[in-house]
């Protein structure tokens, strides 16, 4: 086979491959491909502070749950901020509440791992505050809840 035979087999085989992918009717990026694992509990919050995809969260130590909170509008800034120190790691606010540490003024915060103190878990659960700040620095807040489990 001489070297142009052999390229314009290459360049055939290559359009063929170009149609079929083109041909697909899936999403770009699939959610197949990109699932968020087990045991981690994403939270949207807004676009009013009291305005959740799960009101009551419960998430489980022994599982190695955790908590992942994301302010629905892109502008907003979120601040997460609990009475009691819940998660390894968080930080004590000059208000005496207790911050998750990966949380500070941005669009996300990340609970951590759950401390060993915290169980067993007061009934109904671990009340928190969920500070949704806009582009004007005006901040917004509702009361959110959390359940830990063994």
């Amino acid at each position: 086979m001489s070297r142009s035979s052999r390229c314009l087999s290459g360049l055939a085989f290559l359009a063929i491959g170009c149609a079929i992918g083109c041909t697909k009717k899936e999403a770009a990026v699939s959610p197949e491909l990109h699932p968020i694992p087990k045991g981690i509990f994403a939270i949207v919050v807004g676009p009013q502070p009291d305005q959740l995809n799960y009101p009551k969260v419960q998430i489980s130590k022994g599982d190695g749950e955790v908590a992942f909170w994301v302010a629905r509008k892109k502008t907003d800034k979120l601040r997460i901020e609990f009475d009691d120190e819940v998660f390894e790691g968080m930080t004590k606010l000059g208000n005496g509440k207790f911050a998750p540490k990966d949380c500070g003024e941005s669009r996300a915060c990340y609970s951590g791992n759950i401390r060993e103190a915290t169980l067993p878990k007061p009934d109904p659960g671990y009340k928190y505050g969920q500070i949704l700040i806009d582009e004007n620095r005006q901040e917004r807040s509702a009361d959110g809840m959390i359940i830990i489990n063994p």
